[in-house]
C-alpha cells in the first residue's frame, strides 16, 4: 500500500506541476515541484530513519526476548516508508509556508 500511494501522489503532484506550468501559474508550478520532489525523495528518507526506527523498536519492546534483527526489520520495513512519506510532507509544506515568497498584494498600500 505504501508504494502504490507513492505511485499515485508522484504522478498527481508531477501532473499538477505540469498542469501549472502549461497554464503559465509558474508560482504553483514551482509549488508542485517541490511536493513532487518530496514524494521523489521519500525511499531515501525511509533509508535514513530505519537506524533511528530500530532503536524506537527496541526501546519499546526491552521486556521481550532479542529474536535477531530479521524480525525486527521486517516489521520496520512495513511503517518506514510510510514514516518518511509523513517527515518529508511535514517538511516541504513547512517550507512551502515560511519560505516560499508571497507576492505583495498590489492593494495593500492603498
Amino acid at each position: 500500500m505504501a508504494f502504490l500511494t507513492l505511485g499515485v501522489l508522484w504522478i498527481f503532484t508531477g501532473w499538477k506541476g505540469y498542469q501549472t506550468a502549461r497554464q503559465k501559474r509558474f508560482d504553483s508550478h514551482r509549488i508542485w515541484v517541490i511536493r513532487n520532489y518530496a514524494v521523489t525523495l521519500v525511499a531515501a528518507t525511509a533509508r535514513l530513519i530505519t537506524p533511528l526506527c530500530i532503536l524506537i523498536y527496541l526501546a519499546g519492546h526491552r521486556d521481550m526476548p532479542f529474536e535477531g534483527i530479521e524480525p525486527i526489520l521486517r516489521q520496520i520495513l512495513e511503517v518506514n516508508i510510510w514514516v518518511g512519506l509523513v517527515i518529508n510532507i511535514i517538511i516541504v509544506e513547512w517550507m512551502i509556508f515560511h519560505r516560499v515568497p508571497k507576492r505583495s498584494d498590489p492593494n495593500k498600500n492603498k
